[in-house]
């Protein structure tokens, strides 16, 4: 569903995703933000669509099981239907409303990706006004950050109150450290009966993490875009490197996960130790252990997981490595 490249990228297209990405790190809290015309929506469409397209997928792939029996979505504040048209994809047979303030990019999406064969609605829409109907899933790609405080716990009451009754609601931010620590506090909105988070999280009370100041819950995970995406990425001056992003995955009616430590944080590599700070549902810790004991299994890359027994310790690993555990 995303645009199709090959050969030397269109002229402009890099200063044009410049220009771009610098209103989006300038309009924070302000819904109204100039950033689309018809000289960017396809330089847009192609990096960050590409970016979110796949932060969508490895959401759906961790979580299958969200994601079955979805006939209706809302893809709120979606701008040109990036979301849209990857969930067309992951999701065939859904019926997609895609809603935001700009009739510049929801033309373009009425103009593109209807003759892709989406089931498409369109309607210009200042949230927390809400497209008609009963969604299965609601999806607010990089729409918060755009909001005040007050009005995304408005938006996030509004699409509760409206969900069909395992409803799910997925919320994809940029993964910067303010963005990712106002996710994890709007957590509390979204985790009361008869709300469920299903990912990422392990625990079902408050965020531990929230007592770190300098500790932030988002993915990362090594990808391998395709080289337009990287000369994209360059002549528009960025570095794309890793696939990052923040990310809450709720149900209405849903079950929590049974326990497990998260990674949140790699600490600069210290010699003779292996360190990572981890998130437990009894709060935050560091787990070290001594180098020459070798690797142990929990020594993995951000947002990874580790499994607990019933009784939240490790399962027992190869190698029995002697674990220091710090609470925060």
């Amino acid at each position: 569903m995303l645009p199709p490249l090959a050969g030397a990228l269109p002229t402009g297209w890099g200063v044009e995703l410049r220009r771009l990405s610098d209103r989006f790190n300038r309009i924070e809290g302000t819904p109204e933000g100039d950033y689309f015309n018809a000289a960017n929506i396809e330089p847009y469409f192609a990096h960050h669509g590409w970016a979110q397209a796949h932060a969508l997928a490895t959401v759906m792939a961790e979580t299958p099981s969200a994601f079955e029996g979805i006939r209706r979505v809302w893809d709120l504040g979606g701008g040109p239907g990036v979301l849209t048209a990857a969930a067309s994809a992951l999701m065939p047979g859904a019926t997609f409303d895609l809603s935001d303030l700009r009739p510049e990019a929801l033309a373009w999406a009425e103009t593109r990706l209807r003759p892709l064969g989406v089931q498409l609605n369109t309607k210009r829409q200042r949230l927390p006004t809400l497209p008609d109907g009963t969604p299965d899933l609601v999806i607010l790609g990089h729409v918060l950050n755009e909001l005040h405080e007050w009005d995304q716990v408005d938006l996030l009451e509004a699409v509760k109150a409206r969900l069909s009754p395992r409803g799910r609601i997925l919320i994809l931010e940029p993964a910067l450290q303010n963005t990712a620590r106002r996710l994890m506090a709007l957590r509390d909105h979204l985790r009361e009966a008869p709300y469920a988070i299903l990912a990422p999280c392990p625990c079902a009370d408050r965020c531990p993490m929230l007592a770190l100041d300098r500790q932030w819950c988002v993915a990362e995970r090594p990808w391998n875009p395709p080289p337009w995406f990287r000369a994209l990425d360059a002549a528009a001056g960025l570095d794309r490197r890793m696939l990052s992003f923040a990310y809450l995955l709720v149900q209405k009616n849903g079950v929590a996960r049974p326990p497990v430590a998260r990674i949140v944080g790699v600490p600069r590599p210290q010699k003779g130790k292996v360190e990572r700070w981890m998130c437990r549902p009894e709060g935050g810790e560091r787990w070290e252990a001594l180098a020459r004991h070798g690797e142990p299994d929990w020594a993995l890359p951000r947002c990874s997981e580790v499994d607990l027994r019933d009784d939240g310790e490790l399962k027992a690993q190869p190698g029995a490595w002697p674990v220091r555990r710090f609470r925060s």
